[in-house]
Order: C-alpha cells, then structure tokens, then sequence
C-alpha cells in the first residue's frame, strides 16, 4: 500500500499538480455530460460489488449550463449516485459542450496496431513492416506507438511479443520522434526480466489487468518508477463491461492509493459498450482517482469510434487507434475513422490508409461471419474470445440462442453456459388453421415445421 507521504518522497512539479488537483476534485466534484440519459441510466441498474472496500460519503457537485444540482451521496451505491445525477436533463455530448475542453490533438492518440493488431498474425512482423508503421504514423503526426508485449526472453516468441532490448534501442535509434509504449502482464511471473534493461528506451509501460491483479500491478508500477529515467506507467482495467459500477470504484480507490501511476484505462475489450455508457464510466473515474484517463475501445459493435470521441470529449487524455482498426476479435478503434470523426483529418485518410495498409502489411481482418457472430457476443455483454467454445457447445443453434440470452455482466464463460443452458424453451407457436381441403374434409391444425423437428438440446 502507498501511504501519503510517498507525495513528499518526490517533489516534483507533476506531484504537486496532481495534489492541487485531488484537492479541487474533492470540492468541485465531476463534470460530465451524458447523450442519453435513459440509457445511461439502464447501464447503471446492475447490482453486486465484489470487493470490500469502504464507501466513502462524498458530496458531488454537477453543473450543467446555468443548472447546479448538488447530490447527497452518503451511503449510496455509485449506481444510485449517478442516477441522481443524470436525473437533471443534460446535453448531448460533444467536444462543443464542453467550454473547457477543445477537441483532441495528435498528441492525445496512441495507436495500438503492432500490439493489439499483432493478435491477427501471432506478432510475426517483419522489421520492414515495423518500420513502415512507425514511419507512416510519424508522416501523419502520431508520437505514441505501442510496440508490443514486454517478456523475459524464454517467453518471447518474436520481436513484438517480447521487446528485446536491442529491439527497442533500434527503434529508440531509427525513429527518435517517437514515443515508445509497450504493454506489460502483471500476471507475469518473470515481470522482473520482462522489463530489465528495457525501460530507458520506454515513454509509457501499460499494466494490463483484471481486478484479481490491481495490488499486484500498483506494486511494479512502484518498482518502474522507482528506476532513474523511469517512463509513465498506466493501470488498464481490462473487460471493463464485466464490472458493475459500483466493483469499477472499488477498484478506482486502490488505484487512487498510488503515485507511481500516471494514467487509469478504461479497456472495452469485448466491443460491449455503447456511446451512452461511456460518460458516466469517465465520470466515476474523475470521482475516485487522481490519475489522467486513457480510453481503448473494440469495434466489435461498431461503436469504437464514437465511444473513443466521447470518452475523450468527457475527459480522457489518451485515445488508443489501429490502422484499419486491426486488432483482436472485433478490431480496435480505427486510425482514420477516429481521425476524420474529431477533425484531425479529412476524409481521404481513410482510403489512404486503406491503401498503406494493403501495401505495407500482411494483416488481414476476422472473417465475415467470425466477426458477425462477435458482434452478436458482444451485444450481450459476452466476450467474443468465447466464441470457439461456445460453437463447440451449441454449433448451429449458437446464433439463435444468443438472440434470446439476456444481456449481463457475465465474468466467465462458465456463467455464459449456465445461462444457454437455463434459458426457457421457445414457447409453442399458435395452431395454424388450414383452408378446406379441395375434396371437402374438414380444417386440421398443424404446428410449425420447427415443432415437428424439435431438438435434443436447447433451442
């Protein structure tokens, strides 16, 4: 645990901003905006919180135009707290509803594409492709690529899934523009080699976690800063549609205990969210932790784009992209959509892009129907990297049975079975009436042609 004092340990300019900071958020309050508060406020019903952590009474201030609502919240579960809050009318959002806030800057996206994009191809980049991708988002004004995994050398199959040392000086060498990101596993048992000699070449070292791994990741983020010349390090809160509102502050606190961590991601790894539940996830975030805010969507619904442009218009600093949007299952949020959504670029981005990509990379999209049926996971809040298993278990029937599953916070797959499994069976459809048959017999009723073949498993 990092107590209080780890503040004066460090008397940098940056703590002492990040302290004025806490301090001004602890009376002001959050400030957000959300596009559709009936929506909003559904996302916000789920019940449940799995760790033990006090609620703290706070007093929360929201602003909104000439509006002021001031919310009681001692006591109350952060679901409840938000609903009072988006019970006043609010806006739509946009960066044109925030006075305080311009649009995004090159300087505020991170693309992801040779780590996220390397799932499509086992990381099997060659230095060529490499280097084209560094040099195309330079040309394009892109400073913060993420270039892989950080691993110890026994568990490193390739120079993105690994980041050897020699590895990340040449391109510390070749491309000094750029700002190095990789991303490390907490989990990781050999995090100690992953990481040494490798982090002088490093802007930013991304911890990538569930809410089993948070302590453990907030205990290397100590042990990173505390190298000379160390990078930033951000906590990535991975399948963040798996948690209630109310487990997402819990976890928020113990990542507010730290100063050695400099941003908080929110990570929507299954494509589950949409548009109208981004703001109020920001807005818990500015609530409980002091750290900057960093958004990495899946496109897996087709959301990533406008999720990524109001995550950041409701206060996220670091938007992750993709070329082509490449990335796992569904793909990530794409470079150019993203680009031509805030202004950062016009139109013809996207078929140059397009065009790069086609030329320059061996990485090719899920098929047509994987991707379909991700997007059917996905709109029930159940993580597309199911998918094999649960075609295994339900081969032909999967689709139709995910039409009917309810969406929930499913956290493993095992609770996605269970509900397939306890799901009731397709009602009996009504008797149809047949005309008289031509030799003048009398009407029969017939049931569907699905009654006749009904199915040993669930329909």
């Amino acid at each position: 645990m990092v107590c209080g004092s780890v503040v004066f340990a460090y008397p940098s300019a940056y703590y002492l901003v990040t302290y004025f900071r806490n301090a001004l958020r602890l009376f002001v309050g959050p400030v957000w905006q959300c596009a559709d508060n009936d929506c909003a406020t559904a996302s916000l019903s789920r019940p449940g919180c799995f760790l033990s952590a006090p609620r703290f009474a706070r007093t929360g201030t929201r602003v909104s135009g000439s509006n002021a609502v001031l919310v009681e919240a001692s006591g109350q579960s952060e679901s409840n707290i938000l609903q009072a809050e988006i019970a006043t009318p609010m806006s739509t959002t946009g960066p044109e509803d925030h006075a305080a806030r311009s649009g995004p800057s090159l300087s505020n996206v991170l693309d992801v594409t040779l780590r996220d994009g390397g799932y499509l191809n086992q990381w099997r980049f060659s230095a060529e492709e490499i280097a084209a991708v560094l040099r195309w988002l330079a040309s394009h004004g892109i400073r913060r690529a993420e270039v892989g995994f950080l691993r110890a050398s026994e568990d490193s199959t390739s120079s993105v899934n690994g980041c050897p040392e020699p590895f990340l000086q040449r391109l510390a060498r070749e491309h000094p523009a750029m700002r190095l990101v990789a991303m490390l596993n907490p989990g990781d048992a050999r995090w100690r080699e992953a990481i040494e000699g490798k982090l002088e070449y490093l802007s930013l070292v991304r911890l990538t976690c569930t809410a089993e791994l948070v302590e453990r990741a907030l205990t290397i983020a100590e042990a990173i800063r505390g190298v000379p010349a160390a990078p930033e390090v951000s906590v990535n809160l991975i399948c963040i549609s798996s948690y209630s509102h109310d487990e997402v502050a819990d976890l928020l606190r113990i990542v507010d205990r730290s100063r050695a961590v400099d941003y908080l991601y929110f990570a929507d790894s299954r494509g589950a969210l949409a548009p109208s539940e981004i703001a109020p996830l920001v807005a818990l975030a500015k609530r409980h932790c002091h750290q900057s805010l960093g958004f990495h969507a899946h496109d897996t619904r087709g959301n990533a784009v406008e999720n990524s442009r109001v995550a950041y218009a409701n206060g996220c600093d670091l938007v992750d992209v993709s070329l082509n949007g490449f990335g796992l299952a569904g793909g990530n949020t794409p470079f150019a959509g993203f680009l031509t959504a805030t202004g950062l670029a016009d139109a013809s981005i996207d078929a140059r892009t397009r065009a790069f990509c086609a030329r320059c990379l061996s990485l090719r999209h899920a098929a047509g129907d994987d991707r379909a049926l991700f997007a059917a996971l996905a709109a029930k809040n159940v993580d597309p990297i199911w998918s094999d298993a649960l075609r295994e278990r339900w081969q032909s029937q999967l689709q139709r049975l995910m039409d009917r599953l309810p969406r929930r916070v499913y956290k493993s797959l095992d609770e996605v079975l269970d509900a397939l499994q306890n799901l009731p069976r397709s009602p009996r459809p009504p008797p149809v009436c047949r005309p008289n048959a031509p030799d003048g017999r009398a009407n029969h009723l017939v049931h569907g042609p699905q009654m006749q073949r009904r199915s040993a498993t669930i329909e």
